[in-house]
């Protein structure tokens, strides 16, 4: 085939609201612009990008150059044009005093049972404005607005001094920025005492904040880019689940999915950074691995079709990214976990992990803050232990799934309680 080529411009505009000590403090806007290309000429890729004035001959020449990186021979550019009518955003329409306002509301809930708590957010609004061609005749056109927000509240009482940090995206005006803050606001009502958990394998619960987190490496672990790879002598190579595909290895109950077509996500897009069709990839169906997510590299590796999860930084080339990853939701609520299990722990949010570690389930984490549960309540609060387990072993028998969970950041995800979860100092 021919050389191939591909441009893209990027254009984000920020406009972000700054709290400390409670109080409104700033509002600043920024802008950004990125323009990139791809060369694939005789199975080899390569890539350049600015933020100045490069003509697109200079940015295809420069790329034309870095063309060093071996890909399939089957990659192709897309051929289709993708678009959508452009509907204002409610999210645009928001003023400054509007974003202010928004802002104020979320600290309000978050102060009233506690209003000695101290407060640091930082609430968001993004615009992101995307045009890409290619020498195929590809074409797509993105526009999307959403915003973001995140919290820092610290308590001090008593000598003790309590954290709790979290992050919340929504591309809607409804009432999920207030459903956040109540459950920071929750956080601190139901740590009322420090108290010492019990050690060892136990049953636990799992916030949907804290089983995002853990399923970090899990997802990893289903980008096709680690399950897939080729070079010239081994052709293509499989790992990890990529030699499960179809096979049973969860709990029938628990299945995962990606999807860039849930209504009003911050994630969610019509078309990817390589133009290539968004839609719902399963990942594990009913316990069974049943896909991976790709971008059109990945893709041409595993002999596919890319997934519509081709994403990119500003100025670097696109790989496997998720979108918005559902997890499915039982049919209990959190207060009937907490009955069922009467004692235990529930723990809210836990430590971040390098990513890398734990692709075979095995999970190491500090506990930021949990809840003792005795008689089916919460009786007060544990935090500065570890905890650890098997992942993929917990998931083949999980006790119990919520029908009440929520989105953190990019996953949706119910109270999970798995056993055999080792608590520790």
């Amino acid at each position: 085939m021919d050389k191939q080529t591909e441009l893209i411009e990027r254009n984000l505009d920020v406009t972000r609201v700054g709290c400390k000590f409670s109080r409104v403090k700033s509002i600043e806007r920024q802008s950004y612009r990125g323009r990139a290309a791809r060369v694939i000429a005789n199975g080899q890729a390569g890539h350049a990008s600015t933020t100045d004035g490069l003509t697109d001959d200079q940015l295809v020449q420069r790329a034309s150059e870095m063309a060093h990186v071996t890909v399939p021979k089957t990659l192709s550019f897309p051929s289709e044009l993708i678009t959508s009518n452009p509907v204002p955003s409610t999210v645009d329409q928001l003023t400054d005093m509007d974003l202010r306002d928004w802002t104020r509301q979320m600290l309000r809930v978050m102060r009233q049972h506690n209003p000695h708590l101290a407060i640091e957010l930082n609430v968001s609004r993004i615009k992101e404005d995307v045009s890409l061609h290619n020498s195929n005749g590809g074409e797509a056109y993105l526009s999307r607005s959403w915003l973001e927000a995140e919290a820092w509240i610290e308590r001090h009482e008593d000598g003790e001094v309590l954290v709790a940090l979290d992050r919340f995206a929504t591309a809607q005006l409804d009432d999920s920025h207030l459903d956040f803050a109540r459950r920071m606001a929750r956080r601190f009502r139901w740590a009322k005492k420090p108290i010492e958990p019990a050690r060892g394998p136990q049953s636990v619960i799992f916030s949907p904040r804290s089983f995002a987190s853990l399923l970090e490496p899990l997802l990893m672990a289903l980008n096709g880019s680690f399950a897939f790879s080729t070079n010239p002598r081994a052709g293509k190579r499989r790992s990890g689940f990529a030699s499960k595909l179809g096979k049973p290895l969860f709990d029938p109950r628990f299945s995962l999915f990606d999807d860039a077509t849930v209504p009003a996500r911050p994630y969610s897009a019509w078309v990817d950074h390589e133009g290539t069709r968004s839609q719902c990839t399963p990942l594990i169906s009913n316990g069974v691995v049943s896909g991976f997510y790709h971008n059109l590299i990945s893709a041409a590796q595993a002999g596919v079709s890319s997934t519509g999860n081709g994403w990119r930084d500003l100025l670097d080339p696109p790989v496997p990214a998720p979108t918005n990853v559902l997890v499915q939701s039982g049919d209990v609520t959190l207060s009937g976990m907490l009955k069922n299990m009467n004692d235990g722990l529930l723990i809210d949010l836990i430590g971040e992990s390098d990513g890398t570690i734990g692709l075979t389930g095995d999970f190491s984490r500090t506990i930021v803050l949990a809840y003792q549960i005795k008689r089916g309540r919460v009786a007060g609060y544990v935090r500065g232990v570890s905890v650890s387990g098997d992942l993929y072993h917990a998931l083949q028998n999980i006790e119990a799934l919520s029908c009440d969970g929520y989105w953190s950041d990019d996953v949706f995800a119910p109270y999970v309680q798995l056993g055999g979860v080792v608590i520790s100092t």
